[in-house]
């Protein structure tokens, strides 16, 4: 399992390394939050018109922070995401 992440994160890495993402930039719109001890679907938060859910309880590579867990991504922020399939590689804000 371990070697598994391992290879997962790498991944993540190549694809950022690579330029191998795309950009949305935007106003964050939140569409749901998950609650800070989890039991429910992550954050679902939509950039430039793209959708992207935020669960803090996985373990896969990319920003996944939920607003509850003190993420950046909140109603009303000007945000800047690099995106791989469903990954966030990397999240700038202001």
């Amino acid at each position: 399992m371990v070697g598994f992440k391992i290879v997962e994160h790498l991944h993540a890495y190549m694809q950022y390394s690579n330029g191998n993402y795309e950009t949305f930039e935007g106003i964050v719109l939140v569409l749901r939050q998950q609650p800070q001890h989890g039991h429910a679907p992550g954050d679902l938060i939509e950039i430039d018109g793209h959708k992207f859910e935020l669960d803090y309880f996985t373990s896969f590579p990319g920003y996944h922070v939920s607003i509850a867990n003190k993420g950046v991504l909140r109603e009303g922020v000007y945000a800047r995401v690099l995106v791989h399939g469903r990954l966030l590689l990397k999240v700038e804000y202001r």
